[in-house]
């Protein structure tokens, strides 16, 4: 699984497969090595004003950490230590985290924590009481406003709304696991697995949510089939995706406009 982070107006951070973090100009021609700890693993990276923010998991004790990237010397600041399937999600002010207690993630209830980046600390604003089919390792979530939304095994995207923790299932057309992505306040999905159980296969789908109409609407589709990729917009207009899966791991990047 790859991850994107559009870090400012001319940097965006790219995972590769957990082992390793670089930062790249926009149109993918400079590129930097952030080097990572050898047990440690990139689950995930967000931005908050400028500045990336990574969950990782540690290989051997299964714990996590939230850490923060210096973009200029590529050195990592570890800020929370946490413990579970977590995830990071940002929004326009926070960085909120997405986390399962146990590792049984199919029989667990889901917490969402926001994320003090200078006092260090996390705060519990959501609690779901039941158990839902989402794993925050291999879901995708973004935050748009007081919204979270995720999705995972089925083919709805769930609305987690942090104003009056109520939730909501959006029905759409795109497949299961899915990647998900900010962009302008509108919410694109794009690849995923299509298919039956058992004959299932990557996608090229590409479709756009506006919570203001509640209306989705279909894009161009990708040239490769993705699942399991990393998505970051690099203007108000494009969107830059990057690797995942098909029948095999894959490094080719592509531009998306919409």
């Amino acid at each position: 699984m790859n991850r994107l982070a559009s870090i400012d107006t001319g940097t965006v951070a790219i995972g590769f497969h957990g082992d390793e973090l670089y930062t790249t100009d926009a149109q993918f021609t400079e590129w930097k090595t952030c080097p990572v700890d050898f047990d440690m693993t990139v689950a995930n990276i967000v931005s908050l004003n400028g500045k990336c923010y990574s969950f990782m998991k540690h290989r051997r004790s299964g714990s996590g950490e939230i850490a923060q990237l210096d973009v200029r010397t590529g050195t990592w600041h570890s800020l929370v230590t946490v413990t579970g399937n977590c995830q990071l999600v940002g929004n326009e002010t926070s960085v909120f985290l997405i986390k399962m207690n146990s590792s049984d993630w199919m029989d667990d209830a889901m917490q969402i924590h926001k994320c003090d980046v200078i006092g260090k600390r996390l705060e519990c604003v959501f609690a779901l009481s039941k158990p839902v089919s989402i794993n925050p390792l291999l879901c995708s979530a973004v935050a748009i406003g007081d919204k979270i939304y995720m999705t995972g095994t089925s083919r709805s995207v769930i609305a987690l709304s942090l104003c009056d923790l109520s939730t909501k299932l959006i029905p759409n057309t795109t497949n299961h696991n899915c990647t998900l992505l900010n962009c302008g306040g509108r919410l694109v999905a794009s690849g995923g697995l299509e298919g039956s159980v058992g004959t299932t296969s990557a996608s090229t789908h590409v479709e756009i949510f506006d919570p203001k109409f509640n209306k989705w609407h279909s894009l161009p589709s990708m040239t490769c089939n993705r699942v399991w990729h990393g998505m970051s917009t690099t203007n108000e207009y494009a969107i830059a995706v990057v690797g995942g899966q098909d029948r095999d791991f894959l490094s080719s990047a592509e531009i998306l406009y919409v």
